[in-house]
């Protein structure tokens, strides 16, 4: 799908709807409604990205021993985005990516047996002799997509703190030996140990993960900084079209300022981006210089930091 140009896209009142007034035509506003061009493009912002030089050791140890590399630290720091910068700087094309979720298995990064397909199938089947294909009903999944590469290429497993608890123990054989079986064929995978995977795997911690998994990772805990923050909105900055560099530089002050305070819930780089676009609409000559911080409800998740921020 192609991208518009922000500064194309329409732009919605924020006092469209009041409660004094008439109901509002559909034909009078649905045009006229903003799109949020957050299209979080991992691939075209990966050349701006700007490791630390402790994480540029954790990478390169990973890359040259062959292990996972486990990324920790809170949402909008910068782990995804690790990812596709080593695709970007080893040039390996795009990252084969994995959304953990609370349902996810181990085996899924592997392969998925689509098993009702094949007993409905062989049930179609019944009246013939020749046995059913059962590589039919493979999919092959991400770590079997790398090792099938014939060039190294980056598997990212993101979130894996969102897995089940055994999630992360039921991957080790295979991550060390990449290679597992398909009992379901009787295929060996394995891939060209020159090209093997560069795997990269990120955690938001909310849950602590198990040692023995540990044991086999290369570790870096990346801190959500001011400078880091900075560097966000700057590669994001296209997106703002409305906002001036000073207003913009005010809005960033006034959300480190916040980040400071003893909050439940602090903000991070998605409720800023969002509160960005959020003033935008305001329009900037109507904001001032952001005393009391307006529209807070972009920024605080907590009923309790929205009170006392008073």
């Amino acid at each position: 799908m192609t991208q518009r140009d922000p500064a194309s896209i329409p732009v919605l009142s924020l006092d469209l709807i009041r409660a004094d007034s008439e109901v509002v035509r559909q034909c009078d506003w649905i045009d006229q409604r903003a799109a949020l061009p957050f299209t979080d493009d991992l691939e075209q912002s990966a050349e701006s990205y700007l490791p630390d030089e402790g994480l540029l050791v954790a990478v390169n140890m990973a890359v040259a021993l062959g292990v996972p590399l486990l990324i920790t630290g809170e949402p909008g720091c910068g782990k995804t985005q690790l990812a596709y910068w080593i695709a970007f700087k080893l040039d390996l094309g795009t990252p084969i990516r994995y959304q953990v979720k609370s349902t996810s298995k181990a085996s899924e990064l592997l392969y998925d047996y689509d098993t009702v397909a094949y007993f409905s199938a062989a049930y179609e089947k019944s009246s013939d002799q020749q046995p059913l294909d059962r590589a039919r009903f493979l999919r092959r999944g991400p770590l079997w997509q790398a090792l099938e590469s014939d060039r190294p290429r980056v598997v990212l497993i993101d979130e894996i703190d969102k897995a089940p608890r055994d999630f992360p123990n039921d991957l080790l054989r295979e991550l060390a030996e990449a290679g597992f079986d398909v009992p379901e064929t009787g295929q060996h995978v394995e891939g060209d140990r020159r090209v093997r995977p560069i795997v990269v795997i990120t955690s938001n911690s909310e849950r602590p993960l198990p040692a023995p998994f540990l044991r086999r990772c290369i570790y870096r805990h990346l801190e959500l900084d001011p400078a880091t923050i900075r560097r966000v909105v700057t590669m994001r900055r296209r997106e703002f079209p409305g906002l001036s560099d000073d207003f913009l530089r005010l809005a960033v002050e006034r959300f480190l300022e916040l980040r400071k305070k003893n909050l439940r819930r602090k903000p991070g780089t998605s409720e800023l981006l969002v509160w960005l676009r959020v003033l935008e609409l305001a329009g900037e000559e109507r904001l001032g210089r952001l005393e009391g911080l307006p529209y807070a409800g972009a920024l605080l998740k907590d009923h309790h930091d929205l009170g006392d921020l008073g």
